[in-house]
C-alpha cells in the first residue's frame, strides 16, 4: 500500500499540485503547457528536422496522450483519446519514422569512427529514406492543424474537469490510478 501512496504522491507532484489551488486548475495548466510546447516544437520542425527537436516533439506528444488517457479514466463517456487523437497519432507515427532514421544514421556514424570504415552507401540510403520520411511528415502537416486540435481538446477537457467537484474528482482520480496500478502490478508479476 505504501508504494500505491508514493505513486499517487509522485503523480500529484508532477502537476505541481498545491492545496491553495484546485487540482483541476493544475491539470488544465499542465495540458496547456504541454500542448503549447508541442505546437512550438511542431512549428520548429517545419524549419528543420533537428534530431533533438523531433525527439522533444514526440516526447511532448506522449505526455499529451498520457494526459488524455488519464482524463478518459475519469470520464470515459466524454473522452476517447482513440477518436480525439486520430490525426495526432498519425503525425506521431510519421515523426517516429524520421526519428528512427536519424538514430540509425547516428549509430552508423559512430560505427564508422569505431571501426575506421566508411558506410557511405548505407548513410546515403538513410539520407534518401529520411527525405522521404520528412516529405510524408510534411504531407501530414498540411492536413493537421494543431491550434484547431488544441481548441477542440481543451473544450473536451474543460467539460470533464468543470463538471466535477474537487473532492469527487480527486476520489475518482485516485481510484482510477489505484486500479491501473494494480493492473500493472499483475502484468509485471506475470
Amino acid at each position: 500500500m505504501h508504494r500505491d501512496i508514493t505513486f499517487i504522491r509522485n503523480f500529484i507532484l508532477a502537476f505541481n499540485y498545491s492545496p491553495h489551488h484546485l487540482m483541476t486548475d493544475h491539470l488544465k495548466q499542465y495540458f496547456d503547457k504541454q500542448y503549447l510546447r508541442f505546437v512550438n516544437l511542431y512549428k520548429e520542425c517545419k524549419e528543420n528536422y533537428d534530431i533533438e527537436e523531433v525527439h522533444d516533439m514526440r516526447l511532448c506528444m506522449k505526455k499529451i496522450k498520457a494526459f488524455m488517457l488519464f482524463i478518459e479514466a475519469i470520464e470515459p463517456d466524454l473522452i476517447s483519446p482513440k477518436t480525439l487523437l486520430v490525426n495526432f497519432k498519425k503525425l506521431f507515427k510519421k515523426a517516429g519514422s524520421i526519428r528512427d532514421i536519424q538514430m540509425q544514421k547516428v549509430i552508423a556514424m559512430e560505427f564508422e569512427k569505431e571501426l575506421d570504415t566508411a558506410f557511405t552507401e548505407y548513410i546515403n540510403y538513410l539520407n534518401k529514406k529520411e527525405k522521404k520520411a520528412i516529405k510524408a511528415f510534411e504531407n501530414k502537416k498540411g492536413v493537421y492543424d494543431p491550434e484547431q486540435d488544441y481548441s477542440h481538446l481543451k473544450e473536451k477537457i474543460n467539460k470533464v474537469l468543470d463538471k466535477q467537484s474537487e473532492d469527487a474528482f480527486l476520489k475518482t482520480g485516485e481510484s482510477s490510478f489505484l486500479k491501473k496500478h494494480e493492473e500493472l502490478k499483475k502484468l509485471i508479476k506475470g
